[in-house]
């Protein structure tokens, strides 16, 4: 049979599985603070073993081994509880800082504000934009750098994220500089970090050239609705100047010609019809005469677009307004503009297009 072995061999056992586990214990991977932590935990287990009032009495082995048993499992749950806590904290520390990184180095600006307005914690891209390092731009309200003309706007919406309200994103102008503003969109959302403390996330993003080409647009808008105006003005002056040209036309027909040419019909007498033939020639001129140069000599010569960049040459517009008016490139203008010189009669010669269609109104 095996040895049963005494009292003194099994305290040193005991005392060796003790020391062994301190040991054991104290190379555990963890911080300082976690170290001074578990030292603090253990002796103060220690205070309360020694008050507890423990009635002696005899001891079986088997129940020492088996408490030395469970003692060892504890310990090997201890260690692989510990191993779990240091991956978790690793883990952990590595998405906190792979979320700096993408708050930091993000291509768009975020700020964090305090709900005063003060920067909390700006990314480089801010920085950037207002060429200032982070530790000047920390604890200023954000406020400071907006014009008056714009500070109701952004009030407004930061207190519209901060009541819970879906924010209205905004366009302000932002003093970057002593003497520059740029525009710049921003957005906000809220954070909650504690049951009392709330923080407004704002994204900022450099809008000042989309800013300057929308102006720039507007303007050109702008610009074309007056050449609209310009071009239905000379449109219904063409239109009048048309109508007109056709009365005229019309009853110089009936009133006239048309008689002139019954009398010529009837008449036998070749004196008589050689007088109502003479007589129907000058009102055929007179009739080229009243209708005027502009009327009569350019309907019968010009083709319906020259007669309207006709037009258009008479009323002073330029090239390049007719171009855009009539959406036309400015080389079919000028090649419009030389078949009405042409047509005219005054091709080389030394004669302004726009004072000769002046004259013959």
């Amino acid at each position: 049979m095996p040895k049963r072995p005494d009292d003194a061999s099994l305290s040193a056992d005991v005392g060796a599985t003790a020391e062994s586990g301190e040991r054991s214990t104290d190379c555990e991977p963890a911080a300082s603070d976690h170290g001074r932590r578990y030292r603090q935990l253990r002796e103060e287990a220690r205070r309360r073993l020694e008050n507890l009032s423990v009635e002696h009495s005899p001891v079986d082995l088997r129940d020492v081994r088996v408490l030395l048993e469970e003692l060892h499992i504890h310990h090997i749950e201890l260690e692989m509880q510990n191993e779990e806590l240091v991956s978790t904290r690793e883990r952990l520390e590595h998405s906190q800082k792979y979320v700096h990184e993408l708050f930091t180095d993000a291509p768009v600006g975020y700020l964090v504000l305090a709900e005063d307005g003060r920067v909390i914690e700006a990314n480089q891209a801010v920085c950037g934009l207002f060429d200032l390092p982070e530790t000047i731009l920390i604890g200023r309200r954000l406020s400071a750098f907006i014009p008056q003309a714009h500070l109701k706007t952004f009030r407004d919406a930061v207190q519209a994220a901060l009541g819970g309200a879906v924010p209205p994103c905004i366009e302000v102008q932002l003093r970057v500089k002593a003497d520059h503003d740029r525009w710049v969109r921003l957005d906000f959302r809220t954070v909650r970090h504690s049951e009392t403390e709330r923080f407004v996330l704002c994204s900022l993003v450099d809008v000042d050239e989309q800013m300057e080409l929308r102006r720039h647009l507007e303007a050109e808008k702008r610009q074309q609705e007056e050449m609209n105006i310009t071009l239905r003005n000379v449109m219904r002056s063409v239109g009048q100047e048309k109508e007109g040209f056709r009365a005229t036309v019309s009853r110089k027909i009936e009133t006239v010609v048309l008689p002139a040419l019954d009398r010529i019909a009837r008449e036998r007498g070749e004196a008589v019809r050689q007088s109502y033939i003479a007589l129907l020639r000058d009102q055929l001129a007179q009739l080229h005469s009243d209708i005027g140069g502009t009327g009569s000599e350019l309907a019968l010569k010009l083709s319906p677009t020259e007669m309207k960049i006709a037009q258009m040459i008479r009323s002073g517009l330029k090239s390049k307004e007719i171009a855009e008016a009539m959406n036309l490139s400015t080389g079919t203008v000028k090649v419009h503009r030389n078949s009405i010189r042409r047509k005219l009669g005054i091709k080389g010669k030394d004669v302004n297009l726009h004072s000769y269609l002046a004259r013959l109104t």
